[in-house]
């Protein structure tokens, strides 16, 4: 992704300078749980493998 972005040091930078937005999109309380409900087991999994890697790095 760097041979197209900016390196993401540089991006996370400008994410966290940016003002929290509004959503464009508003699906609705049912449809957003429905949404976090599939996407449960992958936030967990991603979840798992950031601690993991924090605690083998020890950052």
């Amino acid at each position: 992704m760097d041979d197209t972005h900016p390196p993401a040091h540089l991006r996370l930078r400008c994410l966290a300078q940016g003002e929290p937005q509004a959503a464009r999109v508003d699906v609705g309380d049912e449809r957003a749980a429905a949404i976090a409900a599939e996407l449960a087991p992958a936030r967990r999994a991603v979840a798992r493998q950031v601690v993991s890697t924090v605690q083998t790095r020890g950052v």
